[in-house]
């Protein structure tokens, strides 16, 4: 099976998609709130994970509807 450039564009996007949103959690991730243990830390600590994951997962998202609107073209 031969892969076209939307497929090729697809793969590529989605790899680059992952591997920010892996580099991105693991540096919200390894923060800590020991120098400032305030509430905004906190509630940051809390959130931002889970935003970085549905920010990434929303983008994979617009990946994929792009790529099936220029193959229905």
């Amino acid at each position: 099976m031969r892969l076209g450039w939307h497929e090729i564009l697809l793969v590529i996007g989605s790899m680059i998609c992952a591997a920010v949103v892996a580099v991105q959690y693991m540096l919200v991730d390894a923060n800590d709130c020991s120098y400032t243990p305030t509430d905004a830390c906190r509630a940051f600590m809390f959130y931002e994970p889970r935003l970085v994951l549905w920010r990434g997962a929303a983008i994979e998202l617009l990946i994929v509807a792009v790529y099936l609107w220029f193959r229905k073209r």
